[in-house]
């Protein structure tokens, strides 16, 4: 290996690294909602190095490059699809989360009557 290569995968990891950190870290700051999508973010800007660096897509072929785009689209669709499904139905907490009360059934079976 030339002392270039080695030098950029040694930047890639220390960043790789570094990312890893950011999300370990987010974990334990209260952000709420935000929290998913910044992890979102720190994980897709690894999945950039990885794409870039690792697998060498910035000096690959056209045709690499259109069927890493082809299953990164797929990917996208995929998950579209999903959203389709998941997005409209009536979300209703589960029955293991704290301070949720199922109604007068869970109530009951609790043996104590609701207020």
């Amino acid at each position: 290996m030339t002392r270039n290569i080695v030098w950029h995968n040694t930047v890639a990891w220390l960043a790789l690294l570094a990312l890893l950190a950011l999300t370990c870290g987010s974990a334990f700051v209260p952000l709420g909602a935000w929290n998913a999508a910044i992890n979102m973010g720190i994980a897709a800007i690894k999945a950039l190095v990885v794409l870039i660096v690792f697998m060498k897509l910035g000096r690959a072929a056209t045709t690499v490059r259109l069927a890493a785009l082809l299953a990164i689209a797929t990917l996208a669709l995929l998950a579209g699809l999903t959203l389709t499904d998941f997005v409209p139905r009536d979300h209703q907490p589960g029955g293991w989360q704290v301070g949720t009360d199922r109604g007068p059934a869970d109530a009951a079976d609790r043996g104590r009557t609701k207020p």
